[in-house]
């Protein structure tokens, strides 16, 4: 696989080409590629790294940051209803793949419905804090780790910090 960049700035486009000297036919390679494991998956959140590194700055950045997040996020939402709004009306651009588009716009269109929830709390959970230099009352953070486990259905443990996380905390 080949990834070729397109472009510059602070999104640059990307051309991916599958192929191999050994391979005879594009769809050859393209069945080759398809047929390999996947990477793993990520999650890429230029506002995430910034708000881990709030302590750094002011709050007034960490809320700008947010704000924007949860703009662009809403952009996108809207975005896909214009295009699930073609979809419902038989507009669709490729009906061929109906199948494989809604599968991954429904991933796309929960994700930014969570992470637009996500921004609004993480918004109004910041305004309550008087600055970003300090953590804010340990028990009020820690029922919000318990809140987000039992949404899950996970119990609540009790267990000493993981040694991955302290780590990254010891190395800030």
């Amino acid at each position: 696989m080949v990834l070729r960049c397109l472009g510059s700035g602070n999104h640059p486009a990307y051309l991916t080409s599958v192929s191999d000297s050994s391979r005879d036919s594009p769809a050859g390679s393209l069945e080759h590629w398809l047929g390999e494991p996947a990477g793993e998956s990520r999650l890429e959140s230029e506002t995430l790294v910034k708000a881990m590194f709030a302590p750094y700055g002011s709050k007034e950045d960490l809320l700008g940051h947010l704000h924007r997040l949860l703009d662009e996020l809403e952009a996108k939402q809207q975005q896909l209803r214009v295009i699930f709004g073609e979809y419902l009306a038989g507009e669709d651009p490729f009906p061929e793949r109906v199948h494989v588009n809604v599968v991954c716009y429904r991933l796309i269109w929960d994700y930014t419905r969570t992470a637009a929830s996500w921004a609004a709390w993480a918004i109004d959970e910041v305004q309550r804090w008087p600055d970003v230099t300090a953590p804010a009352e340990r028990h009020k953070l820690m029922k919000i780790i318990e809140a987000a486990l039992a949404a899950d259905g996970a119990p609540a443990k009790e267990t000493p910090e993981a040694p991955a996380v302290s780590g990254l905390i010891a190395a800030q």
